[in-house]
């Protein structure tokens, strides 16, 4: 699967103002050169990850995700960035970003939740790298608190920012947040979170074109048609990424979003839209590595149920009675009786 690579550019900008060579960094990831100059080509998805975990581990100033966020200006968004432009209000340039912005980076994920006092935009990326996924969160957060500021024609974020969450720890340059970030933040909260105060949000933009806004919105929904055309459902595969690495256990759901560094109900909203739920995706994945087990190991039942997290041998065989309608010595016997007749 391959992805537009934006962004890249602004990267190497950054990585070359700390006297890091970007071709070394496009090297070490058998990257083009050519990303140094256009950020309008694809890339595979494995490479742009890899070329993230490697700028955060290479950059000699740990904060690089801050320092990143603050260089994008809205020119640095593309046709996104004058959508942005052409708002009506903070409501509807927030709807535009939580729709429009996975076009910009297939990597970030987005949700929006209105509460009595705030208007909240949910962050979280596909990251799995714990330190890529903080400085990737600390870009996104900069980034949206700098173009809320700007399109709302004000010069002091606290009028428009609440405050500020983070779902990692305190890091060590938590002193520099505030200098790019000068609003309430707290960390390991269950999710990142920018806060809108809500008084600001339909305050009408004096720039606001809505025909122009209009036709933007067309071509980003041909965007968004394409980018999923060439993705696989992303948190459909992400849950079942989980759920085969640790074979030895039943996780919750609230155990699985956490790892994916979103809340339960955002989890199973994604899946909703995806067409399949968290049950479904445990069943399938129990039921596939059961039947591994059973067909290509000598494993006695008992080791099978003890593998996949069944401290009860009864309570795995009803479940898997359930799911192929036979027991697990029926289905081993059925399958090398199987086998055999076809040698």
């Amino acid at each position: 699967m391959h992805v537009p690579a934006h962004y890249i550019t602004h990267i190497g900008a950054l990585l070359q103002d700390m006297a890091v060579e970007p071709k070394v960094w496009l090297d070490s990831c058998k990257a083009s050169h050519a990303l140094l100059c256009d950020d309008s080509l694809w890339i595979p998805k494995e490479q742009y990850e890899q070329l993230m975990q490697q700028a955060v581990a290479i950059a000699p100033q740990p904060d690089i995700g801050l320092q990143l966020g603050n260089r994008l200006g809205i020119g640095s968004h593309g046709l996104l960035g004058y959508g942005l432009l052409n708002c009506e209000d903070l409501a509807q340039a927030a709807r535009l970003l939580d729709r429009y912005l996975v076009t910009r980076t297939p990597f970030i994920r987005t949700a929006i939740h209105e509460q009595p006092n705030s208007f909240d935009i949910e962050i979280g990326s596909n990251f799995m790298d714990p330190a890529v996924h903080r400085s990737f969160c600390e870009v996104v957060l900069v980034t949206l608190a700098n173009l809320f500021t700007m399109v709302s024609g004000q010069s002091n974020m606290n009028n428009i920012i609440k405050a500020v969450h983070f779902d990692v720890a305190q890091p060590e340059y938590h002193k520099n947040i505030s200098r790019y970030l000068p609003v309430p933040h707290v960390f390991e909260q269950d999710s990142c979170v920018i806060r809108l105060e809500k008084a600001w949000l339909h305050n009408h933009f004096s720039q606001a074109d809505a025909i122009a806004l209009k036709q933007l919105t067309q071509q980003f929904e041909q965007q968004l048609s394409q980018i999923r055309g060439t993705q696989q459902r992303d948190y459909t595969s992400m849950v079942i990424s989980v759920l085969e690495q640790d074979s030895q256990h039943i996780p919750s759901i609230a155990t699985v979003a956490n790892l994916l560094s979103v809340t339960p109900r955002t989890l199973h909203r994604r899946l909703q839209d995806e067409g399949t739920q968290f049950r479904s995706l445990l069943v399938a994945t129990k039921k596939a590595q059961a039947e591994k087990y059973l067909v290509e190991s000598n494993m006695p039942v008992e080791q099978v149920a003890w593998a996949l997290g069944y401290e009860d041998v009864a309570n795995f065989r009803r479940a898997f009675k359930t799911w192929s309608n036979m027991t697990p010595i029926e289905f081993r016997n059925k399958y090398r009786n199987r086998h055999r007749s076809q040698e």
